[in-house]
Parts: structure tokens; C-alpha cells; sequence
């Protein structure tokens, strides 16, 4: 019976049927397999990469004046707590700070935060965390884990994300959290406003009265224990010359003579035409940032790339350039897709050619100004080439091709 059985016409058609499906399912797995392997092979090149990109700077922390400086800072305030601040930054900075009390754990900390960051950037946009990886070996492999400026990287980055998706309160947070570790974070509080009147048609003043008084009350706290002191990073920023790697400096350069002087940690310019370029630039950044929130509220550009050119216009503008300001740029940069790409790769370039190497190799302030002029002409270059085509009047999203990228335009209400 047993026999007759397998060897019927429906046991038989329920064979091939069943050798059919095992056949179909099969080729889906390797289908999918094929599919899967390179992004899969992709992904863990990628992180070994960062690995890679992250050695030589927790190597050279040990080393570094920055982190030494940082050093100093830390073991005054957990001998005085309360009592002792930094002298050129925000009180808040120290908390990303205390780590170097043991340089190589602040070393291995901030490598930490580059792979969270990394993280951050690859579910967001796989394209941007690889564009972002490559920019930092080639324009940050030397300060990635030597300064702490990847931290407000960080916050800024989840502000944007946060105010993509319509969460206003974590976008003002996050920022606030930047803003109280580098002042940089604070040119974002205007984009929000305008992105969330665009989202719901109402201007909400309280949060950014909110995120000011977060970043005011941690000036208040340090002045309990330190009175005027707890303000020193606000007077040391009002009275710092240009300094030599900004484009104040460039432009001073091709416009009269220049005395250089070593203040405030840094080599500064001088001469008799820098107050007016100062003042000049001053202009330049007030008027560039308010065309810029006037252009996004017409919709001329994304969030993303209104917050990359507002922040790199920051910078650009201002009389200081260190070299660490790439890493507040380039996850921005990343996220806003920014062309051409070789060009963003040049000024990453021309950021390590100036530090370390023009500082270490060229041996003069002559040789770090030239290396730091054709790194500021590439990002003006770069802003202009940006900024000249999603910015220009009658230019839309859609015109621009930027409508079909996985960038939100206009952010969900929250």
C-alpha cells in the first residue's frame, strides 16, 4: 500500500511541485545572498577604516599640546571643583575635558565619539558616513582625537536630524548641548525657527528663549564659584587678533603689509588695513547668514545644505581658522551631499598640508599662511560654487535635483 501510494500521479505531481518550490527557494537565498554580500563586505571595510583613520591621532594624544593644555585644565577643576574654568572656552567644555586627566583615555574617548558619530551618519545616509570618513583621513587623521570639537560635531549633526524629523525640542536641546561646548552651534538657533514656521506656520520664540537660557544658566553656574572669570572666553574671542590661518588673514595679506605676533595661543596678524577688513567681515558674515535664512524660507535649499553653508560661512567669515573647525564642517558637508566632491576633498587636504605639516615642516609663519590662503581660497571656491547654485534667485528644489535625494525640505510638524 505503502508503495502504490508514493508512486501515484498526485504523489508524484506533489513531488515535482515541492522539488519546484525547494529549487525557487533556493535560488531567492542566493539571490539575496549576492545581493546582501557587498554592502554587508562594504559595511565591515568601512568600520575597519575608521579604525585605521582613528590610530594615528589616539597615537599622537599622548603627545599633543592640546590635550596637555587639556590636561592642565582637568586636574585644576578636580583639585578646586567649581573653581577653576578654561580660559578660552565655554565652563561647559570641561566636561569633555576631564577625560584628560589621563590623555590616552581622552584619546580613546573621543575615538568613541567618532564611532558614534560614524554610526549616527551611516543610518542616516550610508553615502555621507563614507564621505565623511574619507574627508577626516585626509583633513582630520592628526586632531580627530586630540581636541574635543567631534562632541559639538556630534550635537550639531543629531540637532539636524532631530529638526528633519520635525522633533523640535531634541533639535533645540542638542544644540543648546553644542552651543554650551562651542559657540558654533549657536548660528543653527535661526534655522530652526524658520524651519518650523515652514513645517506649521508658528514661530516658536519659547524655545529659543529655552536653549539661550540653558546656555546662559552654565555661564551663571560657573560664576558662583569664579564670579567675572567664568565669562574670560567670551573676552578672550573679543580681543584675540586675526588670527594667521583665517581668511581675515589672506585677505590682509594681499592688501598691505602684515606684522605677525604670537597671542592667545596662536600666531596672529597685524596691520593698518585689518581693522577695516575685520569690519568688513563682520558685515559679510551678518549679511551672508541673514540672506541665507531669507533663501531657506523660500524653499531655495534643503535644511541640510542651508545648516552646512550657514556654519562653514561662520567659520569662513570669522577672524579664527584652526584646523579642528573642519570637524564642526564636514559631517554637515556630508549630510548636504556638497559638489564637487574633489574639491571638498582638496580643502581636507590643504587642512593636514597646514597642520601639522606646514607648521612642522616649513618652520615659518611666512609658509603657514601661504599653505592656509589656498585652503581658504578652495572653501570660498566651494561655498561660492554651492551657495552660487542652490542660492541664486528663481532657483527651486526641484530645479536643482536636490527634491529626489533622501533630504527633507520641509520637516514633519513634531
Amino acid at each position: 500500500m505503502r508503495g502504490r501510494a508514493l508512486d501515484s500521479p498526485r504523489a508524484l505531481r506533489h513531488g515535482q511541485s515541492s522539488e519546484k518550490q525547494c529549487g525557487e527557494t533556493v535560488r531567492t537565498i542566493d539571490a539575496a545572498t549576492k545581493e546582501a554580500s557587498p554592502s554587508t563586505v562594504r559595511a565591515g571595510s568601512s568600520w575597519w577604516l575608521l579604525l585605521v583613520v582613528f590610530i594615528p591621532s589616539v597615537v599622537r594624544a599622548p603627545f599633543s599640546l592640546d590635550v596637555s593644555e587639556y590636561h592642565a585644565y582637568a586636574m585644576a577643576f578636580l583639585a578646586h571643583p567649581g573653581m577653576s574654568w578654561p580660559l578660552e572656552y565655554p565652563p561647559t567644555a570641561i566636561l569633555p575635558m576631564l577625560p584628560a586627566a589621563v590623555p590616552l583615555v581622552f584619546a580613546f574617548a573621543m575615538a568613541s565619539v567618532g564611532a558614534v558619530l560614524y554610526g549616527v551618519l551611516r543610518q542616516s545616509d550610508p553615502s555621507a558616513a563614507r564621505t565623511w570618513l574619507l574627508g577626516c583621513a585626509l583633513g582630520g587623521i592628526f586632531i580627530l582625537c586630540t581636541r574635543f570639537d567631534i562632541v559639538p560635531s556630534l550635537l550639531v549633526v543629531l540637532a539636524l536630524l532631530a529638526a528633519e524629523r520635525g522633533r523640535w525640542s531634541r533639535a533645540w536641546a542638542w544644540t543648546a548641548a553644542a552651543a554650551a561646548l562651542q559657540w558654533f552651534g549657536a548660528v543653527l538657533g535661526p534655522l530652526w525657527l524658520v524651519a518650523e514656521w515652514r513645517a506649521t506656520g508658528r514661530w516658536r520664540w519659547d524655545r529659543a528663549v529655552a536653549a539661550g537660557g540653558a546656555v546662559l544658566a552654565s555661564y551663571g553656574l560657573a560664576a558662583l564659584g569664579t564670579g567675572a572669570h567664568a565669562f574670560s572666553s567670551i573676552l578672550w574671542y573679543v580681543h584675540r587678533p586675526v588670527e594667521i590661518e583665517s581668511l581675515a588673514a589672506t585677505v590682509g595679506a594681499v592688501t598691505g603689509p602684515l606684522h605677525l605676533s604670537h597671542a592667545f595661543g596662536s600666531w596672529n596678524v597685524l596691520g593698518p588695513q585689518m581693522p577695516a577688513i575685520r569690519l568688513v567681515l563682520v558685515m559679510a558674515q551678518i549679511g551672508g547668514q541673514g540672506a541665507l535664512w531669507v533663501r531657506y524660507s523660500q524653499g531655495r535649499c534643503t535644511l541640510r545644505e542651508a545648516t552646512a553653508l550657514s556654519v562653514t560661512w561662520l567659520v569662513l567669515a570669522g577672524t579664527l581658522f584652526s584646523p579642528q573647525y573642519l570637524l564642526w564642517m564636514l559631517p554637515l558637508w556630508a549630510l548636504a551631499d556638497w559638489r564637487p566632491r574633489w574639491l571638498v576633498l582638496l580643502v581636507c587636504v590643504l587642512t593636514t598640508a597646514d597642520y601639522p605639516f606646514a607648521f612642522a615642516i616649513l618652520h615659518t609663519q611666512a609658509g603657514v599662511l601661504l599653505v592656509a590662503s589656498a585652503r581658504n581660497s578652495a572653501l570660498l571656491a566651494l561655498v561660492g560654487v554651492v551657495g552660487g547654485w542652490r542660492l541664486r534667485p528663481g532657483q527651486s528644489l526641484a530645479a536643482s535635483g536636490t527634491a529626489g535625494r533622501a533630504v527633507v525640505a520641509d520637516p514633519a510638524p513634531e
